[in-house]
């Protein structure tokens, strides 16, 4: 029971978070050439980043919607609040990742585990976000990055310990 209250916590977090770093991302690309943006209101704003979305019920990209406190924030601050986000989410679905552990495993275990897998998705985030500074490689390091990161992000962690300590023992 514990196991699918933890679950469904996870799901609708990702969910959320997800759609949050969507509409970061969406204000971001689209006000970034606009050099007023930064001195209009944010019902100026709002209604700016609403015209630049496109009618594509598929596309998530241009078919979110937006957290309407963003636009209270310039492009500075929502670069910042992508950081802010991303490291909320990688400690809160790293709590939540030991605590679903600690259902199937003695607490010292899940936490070793939990941490000895964050460590790895942190130095692997680490190393492929400097390599993106040498000539040519920003974009496609950025990428993995970011998906490496989106790991950290999701169940993916306590479920990988649990088939690997299943099929390892």
């Amino acid at each position: 029971m514990l196991c699918t209250v933890i679950g469904c916590v996870m799901i609708s977090s990702g969910f959320l978070l997800e759609r949050l770093k969507v509409s970061i991302n969406f204000i971001l690309e689209k006000s970034i050439n606009e050099p007023n943006y930064v001195n209009w209101s944010d019902a100026e704003r709002s209604v700016f980043i609403h015209s630049k979305k496109r009618d594509l019920p598929y596309d998530y990209f241009h078919s979110h919607l937006d957290f309407d406190f963003l636009f209270l924030l310039s492009p500075s601050q929502l670069k910042q609040a992508k950081w802010v986000v991303t490291i909320f989410g990688l400690v809160f679905f790293a709590f939540l990742n030991a605590l679903a552990l600690m259902v199937f495993y003695p607490v010292n275990e899940g936490l070793k585990w939990i941490l000895f897998l964050y460590s790895i998705i942190l130095f692997l985030s680490c190393f492929f976000y400097f390599v993106g500074y040498l000539p040519g490689l920003a974009d496609g390091s950025y990428q993995v990055t970011r998906k490496i990161l989106n790991a950290g992000q999701s169940g993916i962690p306590a479920v990988l310990v649990y088939f690997v300590k299943k099929f390892t023992r």
